[in-house]
Formats: C-alpha cells, structure tokens, sequence
C-alpha cells in the first residue's frame, strides 16, 4: 500500500541500536498520497541511532521524533522532503550534527 507508509519506526519505550548503511526512496512528493509518510520515526519515549552511510530521500519527512523520544542522525543524508526532512516534536530531540 502507497500511503501511510513508514519504513522504520520504534515506539513504546524500545530502543533500536543502529540502523546505517542503506538508502531509502520515497514515492516523491509529486505522489498525492505523500502527506504525512516518515522514513525513520521513534514514538512515545523511544529512541534510535542512525549511522552516517544512510540516504533518505523522497520522504514526506526523513526522520521523525515524536513525544519525548530521542533519534541520534549524525552525518546522516536527507533530502526532497515535504514539511521537514528531520524535526523533533512534543518534548523529542534530535542529534543531527554533520548532516545534509
């Protein structure tokens, strides 16, 4: 299914090590149905580390922390977002020294 999409997300507390090394494609926002999609996204108090070989491109918003959640990005590669390639929201944090 095109929308709603999300290629990687942690919540409820967890924790995710490291992610590095890929790169995601979004549909673009040309697409209709890009409204609202994030790539990389911690939610309600979780957190996650992101390497500096990852490339999002394409996604309504790259990377995404929500609600007191914390996602360290440095050096990591971002672009042809929508609203924000990388924001944090409600109380959230996000290391992104280094990062395109």
């Amino acid at each position: 299914m095109e929308d709603d999409w999300a290629f990687l997300g942690v919540n409820a507390g967890h924790h995710i090590g490291l992610i590095d090394g890929f790169t995601i494609r979004g549909p673009g926002m040309s697409q209709s149905n890009a409204y609202g999609e994030v790539a990389i996204g911690a939610f309600e108090a979780s957190s996650l580390r992101v390497g500096p070989h990852l490339i999002i491109n394409g996604a309504y918003s790259g990377v995404a922390a929500f609600f007191n959640s914390t996602i360290w990005a440095d050096g990591i590669t971002v672009t042809g977002g929508g609203d924000g390639n990388i924001w944090a929201y409600a109380g959230s944090t996000i290391s992104c020294r280094n990062c395109i």
